[in-house]
C-alpha cells in the first residue's frame, strides 16, 4: 500500500514538473527573402548552435553560406568580395584581426552574435563603435542571444556613400560609420535583425 501511494506521488510529481519546465522549442524552418539572394554573405560559427542561429537556420533565412574556419571566409572574400560576414562568438579566437579590419575598411557589413562591443572594437580596429560605453555589456546588457551589426563607409564630395573610396569624388570623412544592436531571443527578433541587415546591405552605397 505504501509503495502505490510512493508511485501515485511521483506520477503526480512528474505531471506537474512537467507543466512548469518546458523543454525549449527547435526554431521552425524559415522562409529565404528573395531580396538576399544578390549579397554574399558568410556566417562563421560551428554545425552544433541550436535555434535561431543555427548555421541551417541562418542559411535558410537570409542565404548565407556557412563556414567553420576562418580560411574560408578570406578565400571566399578573395574570389568575390563579400556584402557581409557573420561571426558568431565561439568562433572569435579563429580570426586574423588584420583581415578582418581590411573587410570592414573595405565596407563589408560585419555581424557578430553575442560579442559585445570591446571584443568588437579591437576585431576591426574601431574603437567609435563602443563609444559611450554603447553595446559593451554594462549600459545595455541583454539577456540571451543578441547582435552587433557595424559597417564603415566613406563620405564623398558629392553626399554619397562608397566603400572604401570615392569614385571622380574627392574625400570629405572616412568614418562615416553605422552600428545596430538588439537581442535574438524569438522568431519576432529575428525578423527585425533580417529588415535590419537588409537595410545595411541595400544603403551600402547610399548616405
Amino acid at each position: 500500500m505504501k509503495l502505490e501511494c510512493f508511485i501515485r506521488f511521483v506520477y503526480a510529481l512528474a505531471l506537474l514538473l512537467s507543466g512548469c519546465f518546458q523543454v525549449p522549442q527547435e526554431a521552425g524552418s524559415p522562409t529565404l527573402d528573395s531580396s538576399f539572394e544578390e549579397y554574399r554573405i558568410y556566417y562563421l560559427s560551428s554545425a552544433s548552435i541550436p535555434g535561431l542561429l543555427s548555421p541551417i537556420y541562418i542559411q535558410g533565412a537570409i542565404g548565407a553560406e556557412s563556414a567553420t574556419s576562418w580560411a574560408q571566409i578570406v578565400a571566399a572574400n578573395d574570389n568575390q568580395a563579400l556584402d557581409a560576414v557573420i561571426i558568431y562568438s565561439s568562433a572569435i579566437s579563429q580570426i586574423e584581426p588584420a583581415e578582418l579590419t581590411a573587410m570592414y575598411d573595405n565596407g563589408i557589413v560585419m555581424v557578430f552574435f553575442n560579442v559585445y562591443s570591446p571584443i568588437v572594437d579591437g576585431l576591426v580596429d574601431d574603437s567609435e563603435i563602443g563609444s559611450g560605453d554603447w553595446m559593451d555589456g554594462t549600459a545595455e546588457p541583454m539577456d540571451g542571444d543578441f547582435y552587433l551589426m557595424a559597417r564603415h563607409l566613406t563620405l564623398c564630395s558629392n553626399g554619397q556613400v562608397f566603400p572604401p573610396a570615392c569614385p571622380g569624388y574627392s574625400q570629405i570623412a572616412s568614418g562615416y560609420k553605422s552600428k545596430a544592436a538588439n537581442s535574438l531571443n524569438s522568431e519576432a527578433d529575428f525578423e527585425i535583425f533580417r529588415k535590419v541587415l537588409l537595410s545595411y546591405l541595400e544603403n551600402s552605397t547610399q548616405p
